[in-house]
């Protein structure tokens, strides 16, 4: 795209002077600079959906392994600090809440 763009930037200055061709030109220009926009606009909106929906995919991933850590600390926790078994569901139950 780029170089169709120097082309045409080389052609409307080669025939600057002339009637047909500077206005010819601006037209050739302006579509040429559409083109050039929709053809680097266009596959970004792919990208940008797909980054969207993997970083919402790996996020909801890390809230999930950092709940399941959160659990196990408190279990371990209460277990060296010698709580019953009961206890210790207890607390786990309400640390998922918090």
């Amino acid at each position: 795209v780029l170089l169709w763009m120097l082309l045409a930037a080389f052609l409307s200055l080669t025939y600057l002077g002339e009637g047909w061709a500077s206005d010819l030109m601006v037209v050739a220009l302006a579509g040429l600079l559409a083109f050039a926009l929709a053809a680097f606009l266009l596959p970004l909106t792919g990208i940008r959906r797909r980054v969207r929906e993997r970083k919402r995919q790996e996020l909801a991933r890390v809230r999930a392994a950092v709940a399941e850590a959160r659990v196990r600390a408190v279990v371990v926790g209460s277990r060296l600090r010698g709580a019953p078994a009961g206890d210790s569901a207890r607390l786990a139950a309400r640390s998922e809440g918090n």
